[in-house]
């Protein structure tokens, strides 16, 4: 998949052996859809990077960082894709302490990768991951550069039955998947994990809690496996992907459910899929 480069406005192949982030993950991410050349939930994302920063005491020019992204989406020869923005803290001298270091932004721009509508009609199953998440209530919700917890889970399946693979923490209840967050609907609640320990606070998760305006009671709170074996529907999002529901987890089968297709729809309507034809599949 061919990958354009972008620091200070110019195109790159390489990036200083300095740099805070390559050296201890010390910076930040936002993977962006784009459609027709514009960021589906930019303020969104922009608000989460923010706060990020704010925690990790970046000094950030966020007039800057604008400008830069305003001109890459120039620059791209295509209306649909996703542009990965990360933030680090910039190159500084060895040991811990970020003292002299300035914020260095490089922007990624991927190609739109055809979505497979049967993952998004008929849903995906999870794989059971076995590596647990850490608690770091100072980390908690932020897209830090440090996902070695992924990418441990990430390597436990390759059996392509599988889309995505669900994290506990250390006491066994659900957080999230390894690039998506975690929804059930049980006893006619909308519920998704509290991330006040770990865990990434993702754009769709905020979205749906916060302004997708469905009419359903909503819950922030922790889910045990007891609770999502008894759901009557599950689903993992992200904002590259959408909403997938979840149709089997273990031995337990599910079907997508009206609160499922509901959000999906919504979201076709944002630029996620055409609507007519989402809603002519999921309706056949």
């Amino acid at each position: 998949m061919p990958i354009n480069t972008w620091i200070d406005y110019q195109l790159q192949t390489h990036l200083p052996i300095t740099d805070r982030g390559l050296a201890y993950g010390d910076g930040l991410f936002e993977t962006m859809r784009v459609h027709q050349k514009k960021i589906i939930f930019q303020d969104l994302h922009w608000e989460r990077l923010k706060q990020g920063c704010s925690t990790l005491k970046f000094n950030v020019k966020w007039d800057h960082l604008a400008k830069q992204q305003h001109h890459i989406l120039n620059q791209i020869q295509v209306t649909e894709g996703i542009l990965k923005l990360i933030v680090t803290r910039g190159s500084g001298r060895r040991g811990y302490d970020p003292h002299d270091a300035t914020p260095r932004a490089i922007w990624q721009f991927f190609p739109e990768v055809k979505r497979d509508i049967e993952k998004l009609t008929q849903g995906i199953v999870l794989f059971p991951c076995k590596t647990r998440l850490a608690h770091q209530p100072s980390l908690a919700g932020m897209k830090h550069l440090n996902r070695l917890e992924q990418v441990l889970a990430r390597q436990e399946w390759r059996d392509p039955m599988y889309t995505e693979g669900l994290m506990r923490d250390f006491n066994g209840h659900c957080i999230e998947g390894t690039m998506s967050n975690l929804f059930i609907v049980h006893h006619d609640t909308l519920i998704t994990p509290d991330l006040k320990q770990c865990g990434v606070a993702g754009i769709m998760r905020e979205w749906i809690l916060n302004h997708s305006k469905i009419n359903i009671k909503q819950s922030i709170h922790i889910i045990s496996e007891q609770t999502l074996s008894a759901a009557s529907e599950i689903f993992m999002c992200n904002s590259i992907m959408g909403i997938w529901p979840v149709k089997q987890y273990k031995k337990n089968q599910y079907k997508p459910g009206l609160i499922t297709r509901q959000l999906q729809k919504k979201l076709a309507t944002l630029g996620y899929d055409s609507p007519q034809r989402l809603s002519t599949e999921i309706d056949q």
